[in-house]
Formats: C-alpha cells, structure tokens, sequence
C-alpha cells in the first residue's frame, strides 16, 4: 500500500537529520572558525586546532559514502544532491586546514631558527 510507503518513508527521512548538523556546521560554525584562524596568532595555534576539524572533516565525509539512494516503495530517496552540495564543501574546509597548517610550520621552524 502507498501509505504503507509513506510511513516507511518518514521513518527513513529522519536517517537525513545528521546531514542538517552538517550544513549548519558548514555553512555557520565553519566561516567562524575559519576567521577566528586567521585572526589567531600562530604561536597560539597546536595540533589539536586542526585535528579536531580534520576529523570531524573526515567523518562527514565517511557519512557522505554511506549514504545512498533508496527506494521505498513508489518512492525514491536520491541523495546525490545532498552529497553534491556538501562534498565541495568539506573539501573547501581540508583545503584551509591544510593551508593554515603549513603557514603556521613555516612560521614555528622560522622562529626556531632565529
């Protein structure tokens, strides 16, 4: 029955609830972050700065693989959208981590040599 599908379907829909965590970490925590980074004096910065937003990086993007299409029923969940939008982004985020940390180990050896 179609509301048998229906029922199945909200039920899976809430499966998408993390993924709302992650575009508002994204698109209103990261932006934050990212210019509290530059605003941070390196000296200030350690490993845990960046490991903490590698992971969390990293983890979406283990989240992202196993999400997948779905049908249920007459319905069909396509989740290619959502891990189209949000890739990009992840991946815009490891691009400033990974910039940020080689300009703070340049600027930590260049002091020890001084």
């Amino acid at each position: 029955l179609i509301i048998d599908d229906f029922k199945e379907a909200r039920i899976h829909a809430k499966s998408y609830e993390t993924y709302r965590l992650w575009y508002i970490f994204v698109d209103e925590e990261w932006p934050e972050e990212s210019k509290r980074w530059e605003e941070m004096d390196f000296t200030e910065m350690t490993h845990h700065h960046f490991t903490k937003y590698m992971k969390r990086v990293k983890t979406s993007f283990q989240e992202l693989q196993r999400m997948g299409n779905k049908s249920i029923g007459v319905l069909y969940f396509n989740s290619q959208k959502l891990k189209d939008d949000l890739k990009p982004k992840m991946q815009d985020m490891l691009v400033t981590i990974h910039d940020k940390l080689i300009k703070v180990a340049r600027k930590k050896t260049e002091k020890l040599r001084t």
